[in-house]
């Protein structure tokens, strides 16, 4: 199936104290903040209906298989993975906060290296023991695994 969206829910979004509007929202924050509202009901206010609640902004109809269930702090991890974002609650507050540089401190270069000081051995393979997981047909697909270990 391939479905193309032009954009997203709207949420709400501020821009200063008191001010705010809302969007169609694209930012992983902005995003992850209005998942938290939803799911504390406070998306419609504190007077929201049951009913209310449950209507807010239908985007589409869905006919499938959900196969992965999950906590809304997983939800939130992946959306916020996108932006190099992590979240934590303090004193009950959500605080969100993003990774803005991930390069490394320094590289390893010829200038910064003492000649012939670093040697490294080439990699062989070195592994004798594997094991395979698998669903086992014989006992109704039980969770099954095998090991084989070889020895030089």
């Amino acid at each position: 199936m391939e479905a193309i969206v032009q954009s997203g829910m709207n949420g709400w979004v501020w821009t200063s104290p008191s001010v705010r509007f809302s969007p169609p929202l694209t930012n992983p924050v902005w995003i992850a903040i209005n998942m938290l509202f939803r799911a504390r009901g406070l998306r419609l206010g504190s007077g929201a209906t049951t009913l209310q609640l449950d209507l807010a902004e239908t985007q589409f109809k869905f006919r499938g298989t959900v196969q992965e269930e999950k906590p809304l702090r997983g939800w939130i991890q992946e959306v916020l993975i996108n932006c190099l974002g992590f979240y934590t609650f303090s004193f009950g507050k959500l605080k969100v906060g993003v990774r803005v540089n991930s390069s490394a401190v320094e590289s390893f270069t010829e200038g910064n290296i003492l000649f012939r000081t670093l040697k490294l051995a080439p990699l062989k393979p070195s592994f004798n023991h594997i094991t395979a997981h698998f669903a086992d047909e014989d006992f109704e697909f039980v969770a099954n695994s095998v090991a084989v270990y070889d020895v030089d």
